[in-house]
């Protein structure tokens, strides 16, 4: 079966809004020409399982058709110590829905940031928890 670009980006995104049914809470995000290292806002979660979907994505140093991929880090915020590393999802950066789940040992306070992009990023989507 040939299945074309544009039709798989369709049932993928057709997919996502599926998955992320589980959860309750949905903490948008969007990076307009930042860099490595920017963060997003705070969302407070449950100990378990938790989502994030990238809707769209471009650099300043092209797209997926030139390779690019932005990596993103999901950390724990803990007052007065050092972050909790969580996990990273790295993603093509094309304007396809990409949808991945990543799961916390730890209840908390949790936020986003860049961890490698080749150029400076414009992205947004949204991440799903539960309280």
């Amino acid at each position: 079966m040939l299945v074309t670009g544009a039709l798989a980006a369709t049932l993928v995104g057709a997919l996502a809004p599926a998955a992320n049914a589980a959860y309750s809470y949905n903490k948008n995000f969007s990076f307009n020409n930042e860099g490595k290292g920017a963060e997003t806002g705070r969302w407070t979660a449950a100990a378990g399982s938790q989502a994030a979907t990238q809707d769209h994505c471009a650099t300043s140093a092209g797209n997926a058709s030139n390779g690019v991929r932005v990596g993103y880090d999901f950390n724990r915020d803990i007052s007065f110590l050092p972050d909790s590393y969580v996990a990273h999802l790295n993603w093509s950066c094309d304007n396809a829905i990409f949808w991945k789940s990543f799961s916390s040992s730890n209840s908390g306070s949790f936020y986003m940031a860049i961890a490698s992009t080749p150029g400076w990023v414009f992205s947004d989507g949204r991440v799903n928890y539960n309280k």
